[in-house]
């Protein structure tokens, strides 16, 4: 096997061998944004089709570096950015099914088996298409380019986060369950819009035994991640979980991705054995033989030092974000559902904080009270997230 030049669109890139392995390869695709993998060539095709006259450039080479230099940004809602172009040109039926057609014959080109791929049809109805029109474009699409093909292709319907159209965007998925489309989603910026802000959505997911994936912690960390699994009942999560987040980790245990990542729970112990073995006269070379590790993890566990210990949070304060998450959860909308799910947070608080339990008339009446008198520079959403509501984090809520 020989090396090959990889495009990335700025630098060509030496690819090993196994780049050909790997191409040669089966695979399977579960996450994949329709939106976000246009041919530039396409997207400069279809804005000159269309009328579309906002493109950073209409030569294709610039085109293709700047859609990588975007991807780039290191920050979801910049990189979110780039999407503007290529979902400017997705306006028409014509146009949505020649980008889901080619999205096909891409995927088959790579070998990919079978894909899952989503995209949010309340963005492509600008130019007066229904939602029903723009998934049926888009299933059309699908099934001309896997056609002849090993592929196996279906949609995700992904609902935007920033709006208010998740319940549509649910029902739209389960009416066309059995024509292609195989999954329920909720994409877009992560911060101040979380999960439970579409609860009544993922409930009715649920309710119609459908299945559901959600983009949470890419760029809200775990709270999202936490909210997703526990109270929208996600079957997968869309990035999981932020870099900063690992790195987070791995120093409150010591090892900041060093040494062995399956033992990094074990460096207290660790670091106790390396100093015992120190102290009676051991040497470097010996010491990471009798423990079985590396030079370089037995001079990292030398290094550990410990994390302080938590904090533990006030019951006041647990108190307080019982209220706090009875809000977050829709406890201040009028559904059964949501009620239902703040009122268990209500309890579940004030019993990590040994506090009286409190009936579900006396929980809503201690989150009315809230409601009428948190500050004006609160987020107005009853489902607002904590980032948003730093400035109420006062003792003055109970």
């Amino acid at each position: 096997m020989s090396a090959t030049s990889l495009d990335t669109g700025s630098t060509p890139v030496v690819a090993s061998p196994w780049h050909e392995v790997l191409a040669k390869a089966p695979k399977a695709l579960l996450h994949d944004h329709l939106d976000g993998g246009l041919r530039p060539q396409s997207v400069i095709e279809l804005a000159n089709e269309f009328g579309y006259k906002k493109l950073p450039t209409t030569d294709v080479v610039d085109l293709k570096k700047w859609f990588h230099r975007g991807a780039k940004r290191n920050d979801l809602v910049l990189y979110l950015e780039t999407f503007a172009h290529t979902v400017g040109v997705m306006q028409h039926r014509d146009a949505i099914e020649r980008v889901a057609f080619e999205c096909a014959q891409d995927l088959a080109n790579d070998n990919v088996v079978y894909a899952e791929v989503r995209f949010a049809p309340e963005l492509h109805t600008e130019s007066g298409l229904t939602l029903d029109e723009v998934v049926r474009a888009v299933l059309a699409g699908f099934h001309r380019g896997s056609a002849g093909t090993d592929l196996t292709i279906y949609a995700i319907l992904s609902a935007m986060r920033t709006a208010a159209r998740s319940h549509e965007i649910a029902e739209l998925a389960v009416k066309f369950r059995d024509e292609g489309v195989v999954g329920f989603d909720i994409a877009g910026a992560e911060a101040g819009y979380p999960p439970t802000r579409h609860l009544d959505a993922f409930q009715f997911i649920q309710r119609s035994n459908f299945h559901t994936t959600i983009h949470a912690g890419e760029a809200f960390g775990l709270p999202s991640i936490w909210e997703a699994l526990q109270f929208c009942g996600a079957e997968r999560l869309g990035h999981g979980i932020t870099k900063n987040a690992v790195i987070s980790r791995a120093k409150r245990i010591g090892t900041a991705n060093r040494g062995n990542p399956s033992k990094a729970d074990d460096m207290p112990q660790r670091a106790v054995k390396v100093r015992a073995l120190k102290a009676e006269g051991k040497s470097w070379a010996e010491i990471p033989t009798a423990l079985g590790l590396t030079r370089k993890q037995a001079r990292h566990a030398a290094e550990y030092v410990p994390p302080p210990p938590k904090p533990q949070k006030p019951k006041r304060e647990v108190k307080a974000l019982a209220q706090i998450h009875a809000i977050l959860l829709g406890f201040g909308s009028n559904t059964p559902e949501a009620k239902e799910t703040g009122f268990r947070a209500i309890a579940h608080a004030r019993r990590t904080a040994a506090l009286p339990p409190v009936t579900e008339t006396e929980a809503e009446r201690l989150v009315r009270e809230y409601l009428a008198r948190r500050p004006a520079t609160v987020c107005p959403s009853p489902c607002a997230w904590e980032g948003n509501l730093g400035v109420t984090w006062r003792r003055d809520w109970v």
